[in-house]
């Protein structure tokens, strides 16, 4: 009965967290969409601390940014035989290059995951609460079965 009461909280939870992502996601770096195009050429190496997925690969391009600066850089496109001629990506002011901002299927999974794992925690918590109690109950009884089975029976007492 009493997790029944956890299920509130867990939507309680998913949904502060839903807003609180949402929110700053809104705080974040102001993002434009641009369009940059990708050089064909030689690929990229790899820089430090990226990640590059078996689908993609690493190629130089240039964009216009926001303000009207040329900017170039590396991109990761999918790999296609002919090569991508244009990619969108995401850009701030001044035309860095920028994560793509989170689309509300994300926040929500994100949100639901949270839930989902505080009402998880919660359940075996009452489980290992349950059955520590039976435990220990369960030998509480049979030491008392016990005592009292020896009183009955005179057995290791001074009769």
């Amino acid at each position: 009965m009493a997790l029944f009461g956890s299920v509130p909280i867990c939507f309680g939870l998913a949904s502060s967290v839903f807003a609180e992502d949402r929110a700053a996601d809104g705080r974040a770096v102001v993002r434009y969409q641009v369009t940059a195009r990708v050089f064909p050429g030689p690929l990229a190496l790899p820089t430090a601390g990226t990640e590059v997925s078996p689908g993609t690969r690493r190629v130089r391009g240039m964009w216009t940014a926001p303000d009207g600066a040329a900017r170039g850089g590396d991109l990761t496109v999918e790999i296609d035989p002919a090569g991508p001629r244009t990619v969108k990506i995401w850009v701030d002011r001044q035309g860095v290059q920028q994560a793509a901002p989170r689309t509300t299927a994300d926040l929500l999974f994100v949100a639901l995951s949270y839930g989902v794992v505080v009402e998880f925690c919660a359940v075996v918590a009452a489980a290992l609460v349950y059955v520590t109690t039976r435990w220990w109950l369960d030998r509480f009884r049979a030491r008392g079965w016990d005592r009292e089975w020896r009183r009955l029976t005179g057995v290791g007492t001074d009769v």
